[in-house]
Formats: C-alpha cells, sequence, structure tokens
C-alpha cells in the first residue's frame, strides 16, 4: 500500500459508503456528488480547501469491483473512494479552481493482491472507516455509525464464524468502544433495517423512535428478536425447526410492519423518550400479553382511539382526576397559544400544514367523541 498520483476522473465515489444510505447505490455519481455537498462539513471543507489543499491524510482509494460497483466504466473510472468521499465531491465540483478531472493527485491505494485474500481486504476496508468515523475523528451520524458497526460484525461473522459476543468484543477492541455500545447499535440497526425491508415508510429521522422495541434484551424478545442469532422468529425456516416454537412470530411480524405509521402520527407531539416509557409502560399494564398490546396500538393507527387514551391505559394505576386536571391544563395552554397566533403576519402562511394538522387532528377527536 503505497502513495499514487491517479487522474480524478479515475476515481468514483463509493455509493456503498454507510453515510449516503441504504438507497444510494441508486444514484448517479453526480448524484452522490449533490448529495455530500449539501452537508454542513462539506461547506466547512470546501472554505478550507480553498485556503491550500493539504493531502494528509491521504485520500484512500481500491479498484472497483467489476460484479458489484454500478459505475459506468466508459466514463473511465479505474477505481472507487473507500475514505475522502468528501474530499472527491469537492475537487469534482468546480469550488478549487486549480483541479479538474485531468488532475493527478497523491492517494493511497488499496489492491487486493497486497492482502491475503478478498475478506482481508473487506475487514481491512472497514476497520479504517470504523476508526476515522465511529471513534470521533470525523464523526458519522447515529444511523451510519450503527450501519457500519452492522456492516463490520456481519463480514467478520462470514469470515470466522465466530459467536456475535466474541465479534462485538473483537470489534470493541478495534474501535476503542464500549462492549454494550458495540452490541446496541448492532441489535438496532439490524431492528431499522429489518423494518426498511419489510416496509418503505421507516426514515433515518425517525431511528430514534426505535428506542422503543429496543430497550432492553427483554423488549426485543418481546417484539420478537432472538438475539444470539441477531434473526427476527419468522426469518427461521424449515431448516432451522421442525416444528417453529414461536407462535405469535406472523402477529409480531405485522406488528412491526405498521410500527412506522404510529411513529409518524405521534412524532410531531411526542417525543422519543415519552414514547419509548409509554410503550414500555404499555407492554407491563397488558401483563406482557403481546396481541394485547398489539391490539392497543392497532386501535391508535386505525384512528380508533388517541394516543392520550393509549397513554391512560399505559399508566394504568394514575388517578383519573391528575390525568383529568393535566390535561385541562394543556387544553387551557393550547387556546391560550392559539389565541395569540399573529394571523396577519406575512409569514403566517408558512404555518399553514402545521395549522391544518392541528385542525385535522382535532376534528378527529371530535368525531370519537360524538361517536
Amino acid at each position: 500500500m503505497v502513495i499514487e498520483d491517479v487522474k480524478l476522473g479515475m476515481i468514483a465515489l463509493d455509493s456503498f459508503n454507510p453515510r449516503f444510505g441504504e438507497n444510494a447505490v441508486l444514484l448517479s455519481q453526480n448524484e452522490l456528488i449533490s448529495k455530500l455537498l449539501k452537508s454542513k462539513e462539506s461547506k466547512e471543507l470546501i472554505s478550507s480547501m480553498k485556503l491550500g489543499l493539504l493531502w494528509n491524510p491521504y485520500i484512500v482509494i481500491r479498484e472497483l469491483d467489476m460484479l458489484k460497483d454500478q459505475v459506468d466504466l466508459a466514463d473511465g473510472y479505474k477505481y472507487k473512494c473507500v475514505e475522502g468521499n468528501t474530499r472527491i465531491a469537492i475537487l469534482k465540483s468546480n469550488h478549487i479552481n486549480s483541479v479538474d478531472l485531468n488532475t493527478f493527485i497523491p492517494v493511497q491505494v488499496l489492491r487486493e493482491k497486497d492482502f491475503e485474500g478478498k475478506a482481508e481486504l473487506e475487514s481491512y476496508v472497514v476497520k479504517i472507516q470504523g476508526r476515522t468515523h465511529v471513534m470521533g475523528v470525523k464523526e458519522w451520524d447515529e444511523v451510519p455509525q450503527a450501519r457500519h458497526i452492522y456492516r463490520m460484525a456481519m463480514g467478520y461473522y462470514v469470515l470466522t464464524g465466530s459467536t456475535l459476543e466474541n465479534i462485538y468484543k473483537k470489534i470493541a477492541q478495534e474501535l476503542a468502544l464500549d462492549f454494550s455500545k458495540v452490541r446496541d447499535m448492532v441489535t438496532r440497526y439490524k431492528i431499522f433495517s429489518h423494518i426498511a425491508e419489510i416496509t418503505d415508510e421507516l426514515s433515518e429521522g425517525e431511528w430514534g423512535y426505535l428506542e422503543a422495541v429496543d430497550r432492553t434484551k427483554k423488549i426485543r424478545e418481546f417484539f420478537g428478536m432472538v438475539e444470539s442469532d441477531l434473526k427476527f422468529e419468522w426469518e427461521f425456516d424449515e431448516k432451522d425447526f421442525l416444528v417453529s416454537p414461536y407462535e405469535e412470530h406472523d402477529m409480531k411480524k405485522e406488528f412491526l410492519i405498521n410500527f412506522p405509521k404510529l411513529i409518524k402520527l405521534i412524532k410531531n407531539d411526542v417525543n422519543t423518550k415519552v414514547f419509548r416509557d409509554t410503550i414500555t409502560k404499555l407492554i407491563a399494564s397488558k401483563n406482557n400479553e403481546f396481541e394485547l398490546v398489539k391490539l392497543a396500538i392497532d386501535e391508535v393507527i386505525n384512528d380508533e382511539k388517541t394516543w392520550s387514551t393509549l397513554v391512560q391505559e399505559a399508566n394504568g394505576d394514575e388517578p383519573v382526576e391528575k390525568i383529568k386536571d393535566e390535561w385541562k391544563k394543556k387544553l387551557g395552554r393550547m387556546k391560550n397559544e392559539l389565541n395569540t397566533l399573529p394571523v396577519a403576519a406575512d409569514w403566517i402562511g408558512e404555518c399553514r400544514t402545521d395549522i391544518k394538522d392541528i385542525r385535522d387532528k382535532v376534528q378527529r377527536i371530535i368525531k370519537m367523541l360524538d361517536s
């Protein structure tokens, strides 16, 4: 692995980079560049690079995988970026006048022949990215971090066949992370990615709400995860069991399919902590009976009852008078706030969507009360 001068136009951005998200493979190179340049980090880096190009740390690239990488070889690509995608995007964006696609830049090149095989190369690549972006040198957001750690874990699992616990320990040592953080990121990402597979209604912005089904090992098991195998109950097939021991697995899968709908209904009014605590209390109030928990949540999703009613069910023994008084105060504050809304202000049109959402929620509540 030596430093070589490579023509900028030969280097493609890596659409499989964890920071780009799962659907980045569908984006063109120009779309990936645009995506990167929107970040605050990119804007700061552009200003810095205009003052002078520094190549330390070196951009790291690898040879293209002809079977995996979806780039048009006719465009002259020979390599893809492992580390330094943002810098490559800036160099290709015409922000640096002294650089164009024919400019040779110094890079570190990873070639499979320098490793014992492709598996060792892949392991080295994820280690480089993990040390840079998970340990905090240039920290990714929470979801890309978890996505990367998950990919590391699955790579080691295929490569070594070791237990998941040993793999978590290995990653924790390599990246100087707590064992529990590695385990939690892998299990949360498994939940996130699996829901994304079975429904297209979950976004990265809703990541925090998944803590409601990921708070503890016991909670994860309640919602269908078999943590020792990092699988959901319904992912096992006839090869694993002659008779499935998971009687409620179809119901639990249906719950996860509908779970993003609940998140979208409440996320503008309920923060992740309150959401998590309410779901935890609901489980306890239903004596850990999954069918009863699912039924209560389905009623909110189907507009048969409000989130507030669900909260009351979850709180169970909390005095009705206390809840009633709290809601009278909340409704009073809401009325006072709306009374002072400056409807003649020039900017009020920007709030139209929020105001309509409030109206729709109120109409739904009145409809329920009238019925």
